[in-house]
């Protein structure tokens, strides 16, 4: 089960968790408060009060007394006990339930109580029995407790039975054996029991039973992230037992994502193709390191992490550009929860439990996202790292800011930073000879690099003469042998060429692929399009300076079908 969306669990607001851990043992004598009941200083109606438990409260029994006697008419032994937040003292047992094996839910009042004692009563590896049918779980399943936490469900077990699940990585605890996330599924106190066998599971070792007996289909599900490791021999007398070709040494250690099943190697052992290699070569699952169990389809983590998987600049409208220019990169605003946009679809919150707790704070937006699944324009913002993202349209703007971040490394007031690490401006099809048209500097980086002087030149013709260099805002400029000021690439056409800003590109111009670099705090950039750098393309597309935060001219080529915007300012041609 994936549990996406995990309201916070209200059961164990009351634990003291630092008390509770010493109680995290098979359960001995235990039981249960009937109602409001008081607890003494001695095992005496006369003594002295010093605690009261509510109805349900649960207790481990430390003494009982050697006979039974009347209380407020009520018969039974006084029972000196402990608490899970440090109360100690004795009680009637004529306001208690005690059991010398484990409580069930019919003994406290209300499904809270029994989920606050097994907090405490259950220890790791206790057998347990689905009691109702909860989604995948049915009625009479056996599994064994794992743990407990504050989520929403809150029990972890892991049942019998291969349930096809998928839960969440984070919702999985330290070192827990993620080849068993299959089985894993999270109920609430109400659905199990206490089977009662004494002993508890050894989970490192069902972990190896589980990999050695389920099929390599059921535990690396396509979609699956892996560790990738290196194969081991079969034999002493066969190296090529190891099945191993000196090239994917390079991709050991690597997490990589499961793209297909490709049956067995000769060895008769299984083996699975992965995404870092393009499917080059054959891994076997049993050298390999289970992170997050697939659902059976491969994901484009790319467009994953921008949101809507069918993102393009052509989603934008102007109302969209409109809001990314009302919270300019640099702003500072007050993070706001999500509204949800379809009342019948609690997804268009757009919302995961974790942001609840920035909701409110100041923060500083670093980089425009793009659009969710919904259509909205989102940020990532400093305070939470650059996890989550953010509308525009749900937050308030306190401080517009400058249009780039000034808290990173990638740029500062002065235009220098990581440019070098992150593209350059190159010139095109812009080189000594070439007769352009001159246009107007735009104000990017810090400036428009501009005198007033040049306005009479603006439209006109002229003939490039030298390649200058950068400006001061990094921005490669030319010297024309028509006047003797310094004119921009980005803001000149080529004549019988390309567009103004094309940098003399048109459609059909072979091209080799460069990484973008931030202009103006901003690259205009995903993740996948990594894998094209320095790839030779084709150009099919002049889109403009639509849809690029920074008015970069960008175009679309063939080696990515079309997919990715790419700016011409990073394209080498190919002469």
């Amino acid at each position: 089960m994936k549990r996406s969306m995990r309201a916070g669990f209200v059961f164990f607001a009351l634990l003291v968790l630092g008390t509770s851990l010493a109680f995290a043992a098979p359960p001995g004598t235990t039981g249960a408060a009937l109602g409001e009941a008081k607890v003494f200083a001695a095992a005496s109606a006369n003594a002295k009060v010093t605690a009261t438990l509510s109805a349900g409260d649960s207790f481990r029994v430390l003494e009982t007394g050697a006979r039974e006697e009347a209380v407020a008419g009520r018969r039974g032994r006084w029972l000196r006990i402990s608490t899970p937040d440090g109360v100690q003292g004795w009680l009637h047992g004529g306001w208690a339930v005690v059991s010398t094996s484990f409580l069930k839910l019919a003994d406290f009042p209300d499904s809270s109580a029994y989920g606050r004692y097994i907090a405490w009563a259950f220890p790791k590896g206790e057998r347990v029995r689905a009691v109702q049918d909860y989604e995948k779980v049915a009625k009479g399943d056996l599994g064994w407790f794992f743990a407990l936490d504050e989520e929403d469900p809150p029990i972890l077990v892991v049942w019998d039975k291969d349930l096809d699940a998928t839960p969440w990585v984070e919702a999985l605890p330290e070192g827990f054996p993620r080849i068993l996330s299959g089985r894993v599924y999270f109920v609430y106190p109400d659905a199990v029991e206490p089977v009662g066998e004494k002993a508890l599971a050894d989970f490192p070792k069902l972990a190896e039973q589980w990999r050695t007996s389920a099929s390599y289909e059921t535990l690396f599900p396509i979609g699956s992230r892996v560790v990738l490791g290196e194969h081991a021999a079969l034999s002493k007398t066969d190296p090529d037992s190891k099945n191993w070709g000196d090239e994917m040494s390079d991709y050991v250690g690597l997490e990589a994502v499961v793209t297909g099943h490709q049956g067995q190697d000769p060895w008769g052992r299984p083996v699975v193709s992965v995404d870092v290699d393009e499917g080059q070569f054959y891994w076997r699952t049993e050298n390999m390191e289970l992170l997050e169990r697939g659902t059976g389809e491969v994901v484009d983590s790319g467009d994953e992490d921008y949101g809507d998987g069918d993102y393009s600049y052509e989603d934008y409208d102007d109302e969209d550009y409109a809001l990314e220019d009302a919270f300019p990169v640099g702003s500072l605003v007050v993070l706001g929860r999500h509204l949800q946009l379809d009342p019948e679809d609690e997804e268009s919150a757009y919302w995961a439990p974790e942001m609840d707790e920035y909701v409110g704070m100041e923060a500083y937006i670093t980089e425009h996202a793009g659009l969710c699944p919904w259509g909205e324009p989102t940020a990532l913002v400093d305070v939470d790292g650059g996890t989550f993202y953010w509308r525009l349209s749900d937050m308030e703007l306190l401080e517009e800011g400058p249009g780039y971040w000034e808290g990173g490394e990638v740029y500062d007031d002065e235009g220098e930073g990581e440019y070098e690490d992150l593209g350059e401006d190159l010139s095109g099809m812009v080189g000594v000879g070439t007769k352009v048209i001159l246009g107007r500097h735009d104000d990017r980086n810090g400036g428009d690099n501009w005198a007033p002087e040049m306005d009479a030149f603006v439209g006109k013709q002229a003939t490039v003469t030298e390649i200058i260099g950068a400006d001061s805002q990094g921005f490669l400029v030319v010297g024309v042998k028509e006047n003797t000021w310094s004119w921009r690439i980005r803001n000149m056409a080529v004549v019988g060429r390309g567009v103004a800003g094309s940098y003399g590109f048109q459609v059909g111009d072979r091209v080799v692929l460069g990484r973008h670099r931030f202009v103006d705090g901003n690259e205009n950039w995903n993740p996948s399009m990594d894998a094209f750098v320095g790839m030779t393309a084709r150009i099919t597309e002049l889109v403009g300076t639509k849809g690029d935060g920074s008015d970069c001219f960008l175009v679309r080529v063939d080696a990515d079908k079309g997919k990715w915007v790419w700016r011409a300012e990073s394209l080498t041609p190919v002469k």
